[in-house]
């Protein structure tokens, strides 16, 4: 639910005036706004939330950030924390190294070797709890009863249609901006004969995906 309002917060300026970093002077220029973007304390971010050029790994980016000013905040920080470390120290400072909500899960242990130690330290333990009715209706906008279930069958390609119509993609995204959704990793073959039809193989990054569009309508018509 976090991460659904993670990226409701970048509804501006993903869908529109954030432009693929074709160039390698643009991807550099993207790597050093991702380099130095902190928050401001009204939660404006410097790279996230300006116009600007993005590249396949900027949103993944953005919607930690996003992350990390909900685990801020006295509102979310109950439901949006991984730890009790980590929110005190996202409530101290946002922007500090140890606001860090996303970490790799397969980590060995660390070794305590700063202080002269070779014991093993062992990792935070994420806490879990109830989400407080007041902070799931402040999440939701005041829904929080149990999604009623789709009671018709869907087509697999439907998760992908549904998240290009979310980005509104329009008739033509570029391959290497579809091919980074989190439906297309779950599904890449599913993808690509989506984008380029049945059994092709001459595309590459900069490729249109051009037959989505006709497709979706027939199989996952939107609602």
């Amino acid at each position: 639910m976090c991460g659904r309002v993670a990226a409701q917060m970048l509804t501006y300026p993903f869908h529109g005036d954030k432009r693929y970093a074709t160039s390698p002077l643009a991807k550099v220029s993207t790597w050093l706004g991702q380099r130095y973007g902190a928050f401001d304390g009204d939660g404006y971010h410097s790279y996230c939330h300006s116009p600007g050029t993005a590249y396949c790994w900027s949103y993944t980016y953005c919607l930690e950030e996003m992350m990390k000013w909900l685990c801020s905040q006295n509102e979310t920080a109950g439901a949006c924390c991984p730890s009790d470390p980590v929110a005190t120290a996202c409530s101290e400072d946002v922007n500090s190294p140890g606001c860090q909500i996303c970490v790799p899960t397969d980590s060995p242990p660390l070794k305590a070797e700063d202080a002269g130690s070779t014991k093993e330290i062992d990792p935070v333990v994420v806490r879990t709890k109830l989400v407080p009715e007041e902070t799931l209706a402040w999440l939701t906008g005041g829904t929080t009863g149990p999604a009623v279930a789709d009671t018709e069958p869907t087509s697999a390609a439907c998760p992908i249609c549904e998240e290009l119509r979310a980005q509104r993609a329009g008739s033509g995204p570029i391959w290497a901006a579809v091919e980074t959704m989190a439906s297309c990793r779950a599904s890449p073959e599913l993808c690509t004969e989506l984008c380029f039809g049945t059994g092709s193989t001459s595309h590459d990054e900069f490729s249109t995906c051009e037959a989505w569009s006709e497709r979706c309508d027939k199989e996952c018509s939107s609602s």
